[in-house]
């Protein structure tokens, strides 16, 4: 089986990016491989409670949880969240270290960064 990681690292709120970062992300599920979304820089905002249709963006709330539920893994860069001053996420992320980003990459036979 093989892993793909895909980075989300740009806010949620601002662009489309987001929203279809995580739409192409269960998507590669039906390759029956293993996808890993990664949430660093501003990306860790979609992992907060909001509403982006108050803002005229689509929702990307859905995708994360048929991620979940699908059984693949979330992860939320842990300096991402502390230089933001966000102390709670909204969403089941395994919460880690910048150094364990980088092995999961590492260890990854593809990535895709948005």
């Amino acid at each position: 089986m093989k892993t793909t990681t895909v980075i989300i690292s740009q806010s949620p709120l601002k662009t489309l990016r987001v929203a279809e970062a995580l739409r192409m992300s269960v998507g590669l599920t039906l390759c029956n491989d293993a996808v890993q979304a990664v949430f660093i820089g501003d990306g860790v905002y979609a992992l907060l409670a909001t509403e982006p249709s108050h803002a005229g963006m689509p929702e990307y709330s859905r995708h994360i949880e048929t991620l979940k539920q699908l059984g693949h893994k979330l992860f939320a860069e842990r300096e991402s969240l502390d230089e933001r001053g966000l102390e709670r996420i909204a969403h089941d992320a395994a919460i880690v270290p910048r150094s364990e980003i980088a092995q999961l990459l590492l260890k990854s036979d593809g990535v895709i960064r948005y």
